[in-house]
């Protein structure tokens, strides 16, 4: 087994210095894995999370990530995986600027947990196979490689237990994954229900094109493969017009991910979630456009508390599994980028530390 030496550095504070670099890791038979110091995971602190990139391999080539730890104390026990929506990359968990007021990564490791935020296949920094061959199946599959590897040493560090925590289009591809592959000791759905309100997303589809013809993502994309779309505006449709700053919302119009055409919601809908057993939070603000019917876009989920989310969630679930869900009030799709933030970024810390404690 070849091995490749690590350099980690903490994390400066926000308005210090960006870059700085490290290699890193060990190449495993069945993995490369390298490392690059980052600074900027989160601000404001003299103990700052440590952070690094790592790149996983995975059947469809590698999965990229910002693997996250705790700067003080022992070595995390529980890692979080986590994995963004349509649009958006590994940075929707640890969004520049702003003094680091929206890193649920950074809230994450300062309270004891490691995070591992993955840009899914076909996206940001991780392989970019034909569009055709970036489906939900195979987007679950990668996330489930994922974790494969961390269980087997990928890291570096062993953790005991293992959650996977979705967004949006991240949550259906997590359910999906852990429903197939299991291999997680629980789960965490934001931006998610079983009723997609399509007229939500429709808001989004007259600003679509290919990412190819996107200055933002042109890069990112195979030469010629026009199935890989980027939305060049209409963001907004996100965010619960007053609990957003426009400020967030111009820099995440910004700074946009592609995202491939081929991704098809109704696969994982439909995932039968009946054998899940783990423990499970669904979260939503309840003025979400795409998956409450208080965002008026079709979706038929009651969002307007906690008990009626959990209700229209029930029955996708065994009765074993033990389900809770959140309302964040008057916020909408983006429960990361709300002004709200905060609150949120508790109400997911008390799960957490109640299902999977730290101490």
């Amino acid at each position: 087994m070849k091995s490749i030496d690590m350099k980690t550095t903490v994390a400066a504070p926000a308005q210090a210095r960006r870059g700085g670099a490290a290699r890193a890791l060990r190449a495993l038979a069945s993995m490369a894995l390298a490392a690059t110091a980052l600074a900027g995971c989160g601000g404001g602190s003299d103990h700052a999370p440590i952070c690094s990139d790592v790149s996983i391999a995975v059947d469809a080539g590698h999965i990229y990530g910002q693997w996250c730890r705790p700067a003080d104390g022992p070595g995390a026990k529980v890692l979080q995986v986590l994995v963004h929506g349509a649009t958006y990359s590994h940075t929707y968990w640890n969004f520049p600027g702003f003094e680091g007021r929206y890193s649920y990564s950074n809230h994450m490791n300062r309270a004891g947990y490691a995070t591992l935020a993955i840009d899914q296949l076909g996206v940001g920094k991780s392989t970019h196979p034909p569009s055709d061959q970036v489906t939900y199946a195979t987007a679950a599959k990668a996330v489930a490689q994922v974790v494969s590897a961390v269980r087997a040493g990928a890291l570096g560090d062993s953790y005991g237990k293992i959650v996977v925590v979705g967004h949006s289009i991240g949550s259906l591809v997590v359910l999906g994954g852990v429903a197939q592959y299991g291999g997680v000791d629980g789960m965490l759905l934001s931006g998610f229900s079983h009723s997609l309100g399509g007229a939500g997303f429709g808001k989004l589809t007259a600003s679509v094109v290919p990412a190819l013809n996107d200055p933002i993502t042109k890069a990112n994309i195979p030469a010629g493969d026009l199935g890989y779309l980027s939305v060049l505006q209409g963001r907004a449709v996100f965010y619960q017009s007053g609990d957003a700053d426009p400020a967030l919302i111009a820099a995440d119009e910004a700074t946009h991910s592609e995202l491939s055409g081929f991704l098809n919601a109704a696969d994982y809908l439909a995932v039968d979630a009946g054998g899940i057993r783990v423990p499970v939070l669904v979260a939503n603000g309840m003025n979400d456009i795409a998956f409450c019917s208080q965002g008026g876009g079709g979706s038929t989920t009651d969002c307007s508390s906690a008990a009626t989310l959990r209700a229209a969630e029930l029955p996708f679930f065994a009765a074993a599994t033990p389900l809770e869900a959140y309302v964040l009030p008057n916020a909408g799709h983006n429960l990361n980028l709300t002004l709200q933030s905060q609150t949120w970024y508790g109400a997911a810390l008390h799960w957490f530390q109640t299902h999977f404690p730290v101490n």
